[in-house]
């Protein structure tokens, strides 16, 4: 079972807060240089979640820089491919319609983005939940 409450990448702590999760990570080399003293990704959230039928992705990036953003579900099976392109440092935002690969509607349920740069990955939890409707 995938465990999201202990989150650590890479020598990296992530944090959650109330507006998105984020990464700390320090390096240097002990004269006081630093090459990067926190990753390129500043924040990431989805908003609403739980969702039905879309959510927005939204991500604040510190550096210009190629960003991917794929969606899994709970089996851990790729289901979507959202991004892989180069960003500009800032924010930015896409939207998930709930669909695969091939543009079909997914089940209700929970799902995972992970957003990955050339310094950082990070995943976060999305609840999609259908509401069926009856005549």
């Amino acid at each position: 079972m995938l465990d999201l409450n202990n989150f650590a990448f890479n020598d990296g702590q992530i944090i959650a807060e109330k507006d998105g999760l984020y990464q700390v990570k320090l390096s240097g080399n002990g004269s006081g240089d630093s090459d990067s003293a926190v990753g390129i990704i500043r924040a990431i959230s989805n908003y609403p979640n739980p969702f039905n039928p879309t959510t927005t992705i939204s991500f604040d990036l510190a550096k210009p820089g190629p960003v991917t953003i794929d969606v899994f579900n709970i089996k851990g099976q790729k289901m979507q491919a959202l991004v892989d392109n180069s960003f500009t440092a800032g924010q930015h935002s896409i939207t998930w319609d709930g669909t695969d690969s091939k543009g079909k509607p997914v089940a209700s349920g929970v799902y995972f983005y992970r957003m990955t740069t050339p310094k950082s990955t990070l995943i976060h939890k999305m609840l999609l939940i259908k509401v069926s409707s009856y005549d």
